[in-house]
């Protein structure tokens, strides 16, 4: 029995890839046999004697490829194909010479099962179409390929961004199964990949095709579920996102070891923020409107956005303190220790020695080299703490 199901449904689907015209071949020969085989069939009609038997559907589940999974919208578009088999006792005849072994029907001249598709968010609603045929063998079997595109609801865990992992799912069963005598069984537990094209965003990691219990009102459901496992590649990520993410938050640091009369300590400060509001706008462009998890990446920039933030406050400060020190006023209590002296600055009302500015260039030195020591107290303190949130960062998203 396994055997001849194996078998058809192997030349079902090799069927179902030839072009419309050849599906529709049917000879005049087999016309008239098709004719008086069907001469009292009823497609509205369940194929049994007893409305207690129950209809068995085999299904097996193909995927052909993914065209895409929008994060932002929670939505998975894949191409698949689902191949579905039953035996109708009155379609069933003993092959002869002049009996065909098998022929083709429209979908709509036959008794079909009613299978839905659960988690579809587009127009797609039933494993049917009108224009498509089945293929009735001899035995009584009768086989049907669908395939076109599909478009499923896939919740997206966004905490682990760009080195996440989705798991979505594609469910499918008879309408109302207590009700309908149809019966749902899968074929393979495996999807078949055979005619699956790798994507470019995302790798299949693992397909499963099995079914599911549960209940609604009081109605047992067994759906036929193909679970797929997605792991997004992330060398995309990694060049445009995440490494000048890392150099400009290193770079930032580097600030603090401009000279104050350069001018450019501030501009280059302000410059690498504004790059970092330009890298969350960019981020959270990918990522849904939603609250459920904390995307790492998110949190990562934020806080390299609050580093840079208290950076050019470090910065301003620098630039006051050094314009307060070269007008000659007095050293402030707290820089003291810094300085290591614990009087005023001197300034050039002194008589110079020996006819020269000497006072005065030891002023400017002093100013110097207070203002040099806070720079590098504070690139110290700042690029230990960059490296800290970049290795945080990094270890919490392989995790």
């Amino acid at each position: 029995m396994n055997i001849v199901v194996v078998h058809i449904a192997s030349i079902s689907l090799l069927v179902a890839c030839w072009p419309i015209n050849v599906l529709s071949a049917n000879s005049y020969e087999d016309k008239y046999f098709i004719s008086n085989l069907t001469k009292f069939y009823d497609p509205k009609v369940r194929p049994v004697i007893e409305r207690s038997e129950v209809t068995t559907i085999n299904v097996t589940f193909g995927l052909v490829s993914i065209i895409s999974l929008e994060e932002k919208d929670e939505i998975l578009s894949t191409k698949v194909w689902f191949y579905t088999m039953w035996y109708d006792r009155f379609l069933k005849w003993n092959k002869t010479d002049d009996s065909p072994e098998s022929f083709f029907l429209q979908i709509s001249d036959v008794w079909s099962p009613s299978i839905q598709f659960h988690n579809t968010v587009s127009d797609v609603k039933h494993m049917k179409d009108k224009e498509d045929k089945v293929i009735v063998h001899n035995s009584g079997y009768v086989s049907y390929t669908y395939n076109g595109r599909l478009d499923t609801r896939c919740k997206v865990n966004i905490k682990q961004f760009p080195f996440d992992q989705q798991v979505c799912f594609i469910s499918m069963s008879a309408s109302v199964t207590a009700f309908s005598g149809e019966d749902v069984i899968v074929s393979t537990p495996n999807v078949d990949l055979q005619l699956f094209e790798e994507n470019g965003e995302w790798d299949l990691v693992e397909a499963t095709f099995a079914l599911k219990n549960f209940s609604v009102k009081g109605l047992n459901q067994t759906p036929a579920t193909a679970t797929l496992t997605l792991q997004r590649r992330t060398m995309f990520y990694i060049l445009n996102n995440i490494l000048p993410v890392v150099f400009l938050s290193f770079l930032n640091t580097f600030a603090f070891l401009l000279p104050e009369e350069s001018g450019e300590k501030m501009s280059l400060c302000v410059s690498i923020l504004l790059s970092y509001a330009v890298f969350l706008t960019l981020i959270n462009s990918y990522l849904p409107a939603n609250s459920d998890h904390l995307c790492f990446f998110s949190v990562y920039v934020t806080l390299l956005v609050l580093i840079s933030t208290l950076t050019c406050f470090v910065i301003l400060f620098m630039l006051a303190l050094h314009n307060h020190l070269k007008s000659g006023k007095g050293i402030p209590r707290w820089l003291r220790c810094v300085n290591g002296t614990n009087g005023r600055v001197e300034t050039a009302e002194h008589e110079p020695k020996n006819g020269t500015n000497e006072i005065s260039a030891i002023t400017r030195d002093a100013c110097d080299e207070i203002v040099q020591r806070l720079n590098l107290i504070s690139f110290i303190t700042f690029f230990a703490l960059t490296a800290l949130i970049n290795m945080v960062y990094f270890i919490g998203a392989n995790e």
